[in-house]
């Protein structure tokens, strides 16, 4: 007997519009011309689920045994807000009182149902590759309060700001000063003075060891005592904490990744001057999420004071990696980081986990608006003249989407390999004053 299951259910909307067309010409005679269902579209779908029987899985979950089911669904929803849309003008010229007016009565044409628009190969690796790096940081968070790997690297720096802060700026005040005191002394001398002065000339601007001082001295602040202080911050909160902490802890992260955008302009009628309209957005999404249980080293609720400091097995080769000179610059254009932290992390840790795929494409409707249409001159004003214009509601919003839940493999923890340009400032500025640096070393 199979343990697959089916749910499917019918949906149906009642998309239609009444219109009617009513007023007094400009020779006084009434007029009245009613257009039901202008708009006659209903729209018919099926929502389905697919998926696998597992009716001890509360069980399982309590005692640590992966209950994970697979299971694929697709759904599509319509929500609308009834429109009522109403237009009148008149004729400039002709008898008092003339009038027609455009009224509409029900929903706008929505179009058919929608389809999932996929995504490429690009986008799906990019939503997972930015879920997995949340998942095993929060599983890393969950485990200990400090990244030991992290604090071992920066172990050097972080003496080095101790005894020396602010090296770079202070060593640049200081041979400045000494600079200074050793041209007048010698200036003193007499015979020597031009050929000082033309030596001082000579050496380097001081524009060039001032830029190497800032650059130095903005990294020195970067890199050594804002770690320092979050460490310092980690490590207390982790010592004080260690002793309530949970054995097991489920924790889960997501990425979205938005593509094939656009937008356009829907329009219900025009009565040759004006038209009623509606703004329409199309995009599509992925969202990616992984969850899990897993071990967090804690012993009847006490984690030991290695594991609050970070210093962790896993952590060892990920250090390795961070110790290497400007690592952090390839990882600015690559994910040989996060490949790396993925290579080193214990498999066996998880208890349970499930990776959930989710593809949504949406298209949103504004409410609708009125929106002249161009004239050369002023004609529209000529001939005739706006006496109400209104519109209310319309607005809808339109989606289908899939859904694969799916359990958890070691194939799913490991990255795809992604090369990529830094989109935010912080990744320049700090190249660009690694770059002063090595520029201005050279004079």
């Amino acid at each position: 007997m199979s343990n697959q299951y089916v749910k499917s259910t019918h949906e149906y909307f009642p998309d239609y519009c009444d219109q009617v067309v009513r007023g007094i010409t400009s020779l006084g005679a009434p007029f009245e011309v009613k257009t039901p269902h202008i708009v006659n579209n209903p729209l018919n779908w099926v929502n389905t689920l697919t998926g696998d029987y597992n009716p001890g899985w509360r069980d399982q979950v309590k005692k640590g045994i992966d209950a994970t089911t697979h299971y694929v669904a697709s759904k599509q929803e319509l929500l609308a807000e009834r429109c009522k849309v109403s237009l009148v003008t008149s004729d400039v010229n002709g008898l008092p009182g003339n009038f027609r007016e455009y009224a509409w009565d029900g929903y706008p044409h929505y179009g058919s149902s929608p389809s999932v628009s996929p995504p490429t190969a690009a986008v799906l690796s990019n939503a997972r590759n930015l879920a997995l790096r949340k998942f095993l940081q929060r599983i890393n968070e969950a485990r200990t309060s400090l990244e030991g790997g992290q604090a071992i690297g920066e172990w050097k720096e972080t003496v080095h700001a101790i005894t020396n802060p602010l090296g770079a700026l202070k060593d640049f005040t200081v041979n400045h000063v000494l600079r200074a005191k050793k041209r007048l002394r010698r200036i003193k001398v007499g015979g020597k003075e031009l050929q000082d002065i033309q030596r001082y000339r000579n050496r380097p601007p001081r524009s060039a060891a001032l830029a190497h001082a800032i650059a130095g001295t903005y990294l020195e602040f970067v890199f050594g005592w804002i770690p320092l202080a979050n460490d310092v911050k980690a490590a207390v909160a982790g010592l004080l904490d260690r002793y309530d902490q949970p054995d097991h802890k489920t924790v889960s992260a997501k990425a979205i990744v938005s593509y094939a955008e656009s937008a356009g302009d829907s329009t219900l009628f025009t009565d040759e001057f004006y038209s009623a309209v509606q703004y329409r957005v199309n995009v599509s999404s992925v969202n990616y999420r992984f969850k899990g249980n897993i071990q967090t080293g804690a012993v009847n609720g006490i984690r030991s004071v290695n594991a609050s400091l970070g210093l962790l097995p896993e952590g060892f080769i990920p250090t390795v990696w961070e110790l290497i000179p400007y690592s952090f610059v390839v990882d600015y254009f690559t994910n040989i980081g996060d490949i790396i932290s993925s290579f080193a992390f214990q498999r066996s840790l998880i208890n349970w986990g499930c990776r959930t795929v989710k593809i949504r494409t949406e298209t949103k409707f504004g409410p609708v608006h009125f929106r002249r249409l161009p004239f050369p001159g002023d004609y529209y004003p000529a001939v005739r003249r706006l006496l109400k214009a209104e519109a209310r509601g319309g607005g809808a919003n339109f989606s289908a989407s899939t859904v694969e839940r799916t359990k958890l493999s070691e194939d799913n923890l490991f990255p795809d390999w992604e090369f990529h340009l830094p989109v935010v400032y912080k990744p320049w500025l700090n190249m660009s004053a690694l770059l002063t640096q090595q520029f201005c070393s050279l004079f």
